[in-house]
């Protein structure tokens, strides 16, 4: 109908309603655009917010599971360094402790670190980051993404140099069966280790190999654990600024539990 209204003005040669005519049809779909635009931007809020709300959730799950393993694997770095001096005999002491001969059996064994953010991975594959307003988030989002992908193929290497000492010396460190109890209170049994200390010291091989473990932990609790965490306590706190959360009262709660 404008257009038909259009050919005739120009036939008539009224350019008023030429003009007039033509300003309606450019308004018209200028108006189309912005429409269009309010619409994708309302729908992008919605949807930064529903992946900001998915992934606040995932780093919830994932900061407690690593909460829970770090401290064991910090215990075994530490009981580990303690034991060091006493084989290689650099110690005053003269016997290694439970503990410590327990971790030394145990020094080849660390699980994968936990550190799969799905909704992450999902924001990077598609390329929808661009919805996420907050660039420091957007960067701080994608060093995560890269430094959990290193974290993965480095533990992999690591994990790889780990030495199964019981296994390979037997002569400095056996596996036993410990007598425990049940929480049903029947009989059960439990893994301990028997230390030889002076075989310890007598093996150079075997302390190399216990070096070699140490040093692998140490490694994989420094950027695995400490490095990666730092990054992930700083996006989680900014998804917390963007969304209005505040953690206090969950930490203070935590605090109070027994």
């Amino acid at each position: 109908m404008i257009l038909a209204r259009l050919t005739a003005a120009i036939r008539e040669q009224s350019w008023f309603a030429v003009v007039l005519e033509f300003v309606i049809v450019v308004a018209g779909v200028l108006l189309a655009f912005q429409i269009s635009a309010w619409s994708g931007e309302r729908a992008d809020r919605a949807y930064a917010r529903d992946i900001l709300d998915r992934l606040h959730a995932e780093l919830i799950v994932i900061g407690t599971v690593r909460n829970r393993v770090r401290p064991q694997l910090e215990e075994r770095v530490e009981q580990l360094n303690s034991a060091r001096p006493v084989i290689m005999g650099v110690s005053d002491r003269e016997v290694l402790t439970t503990e410590e001969c327990y971790h030394i059996g145990r020094s080849h064994l660390t699980p994968a670190p936990p550190d799969q953010l799905p909704t992450l991975d999902e924001l990077l594959a598609s390329g929808s980051l661009r919805v996420i307003d907050n660039s420091a988030l957007r960067r701080n989002a994608s060093a995560l993404e890269a430094m959990s992908g290193a974290g993965r193929g480095s533990w992999t290497n690591l994990s790889a140099l780990f030495d199964n000492l019981a296994e390979h010396y037997p002569g400095a460190i056996q596996p036993v069966l410990v007598a425990a109890v049940a929480e049903s209170g029947d009989q059960a049994w439990s893994r301990a280790y028997h230390c030889d200390l002076e075989n310890m010291r007598a093996q150079p091989d075997f302390q190399a190999a216990l070096l070699e473990n140490i040093s692998v932990l140490d490694s994989i609790a420094a950027y695995n654990y400490r490095t990666i965490d730092a990054m992930i306590e700083t996006v989680h706190a900014a998804i917390d600024d963007e969304l209005g959360i505040d953690h206090t009262a969950d930490r203070g709660a935590e605090e109070d539990t027994p």
